[in-house]
């Protein structure tokens, strides 16, 4: 996929003028992408206050990271899924999907406040 079907592809989704299976799959991936960025960037973390190179204390960075990944990447899963169940002519898929983007953001905001509540 070149750039600027990347772009298109992001902007119909962000719309929701892609295909709901398609949305509810990005939101799977941006589930599984915020887990592997913040894992990354904790790693890199712990290796440089154990090299020497930090002398902070990493975890509010690390629970910094992880809450602004999760946030980001699945609110705009969620705002995709929302805005695509409108596209299934099945009212049974549209209420699974608008049930998806339910639980999803329940998930979210109880993940990042919990995270945030232990700062």
């Amino acid at each position: 996929m070149n750039n600027r079907n990347t772009q298109d592809f992001i902007c119909n989704a962000w719309h929701g003028k892609i295909a709901l299976w398609q949305s509810i799959f990005c939101s799977i991936v941006g589930l599984v992408f915020s887990v592997i960025i913040a894992s990354i960037i904790g790693i890199a973390m712990l290796f440089l206050k154990t090299n020497g190179y930090v002398q902070f204390d990493i975890t509010l960075l690390n629970k910094l990271v992880a809450v602004i990944s999760l946030l980001v990447l699945n609110g705009f899963s969620i705002h995709s899924v929302w805005a695509c169940a409108s596209l299934p002519k099945d009212k049974l898929s549209h209420a699974i999907a608008r049930l998806w983007a339910c639980l999803l953001g329940t998930y979210v905001l109880v993940v990042s406040f919990t995270m945030i509540a232990s700062f």
